[in-house]
């Protein structure tokens, strides 16, 4: 084995060789392909569902003293806001929850 590693490359603990930068963002968490998670459509429709009922019941704004809306990072698989986003919520006249 000493004869195949000469110390000029790192490889990972597994002795695969050298790992691709692409590497570090290979998240999936619904895999894809053949092998696709069975419960991925339930789980974006879950999302759906949980948004629309958010937006009903809710009325959402900053909290005082932030402008606009964050930046977004699409640099990855998943976008996400560049800072957190602070907000307040408050329900909605009507909604099922007030009283």
């Amino acid at each position: 084995m000493a004869d195949f590693l000469n110390g000029t490359e790192k490889t990972d603990a597994l002795g695969y060789g050298p790992l691709p930068k692409s590497a570090s963002s290979t998240y999936l968490p619904f895999g894809a392909g053949r092998h696709r998670c069975v419960g991925e459509q339930f789980a974006y429709l879950q999302l759906g569902t949980i948004s629309a009922m958010m937006v009903r019941e809710f009325r959402f704004r900053n909290v005082a003293g932030k402008e606009g809306i964050a930046a977004t990072d699409y640099e990855s698989l998943f976008t996400r806001a560049v800072v957190p986003a602070f907000l307040e919520r408050e329900r909605r006249s009507g909604s099922r929850g007030s009283d």
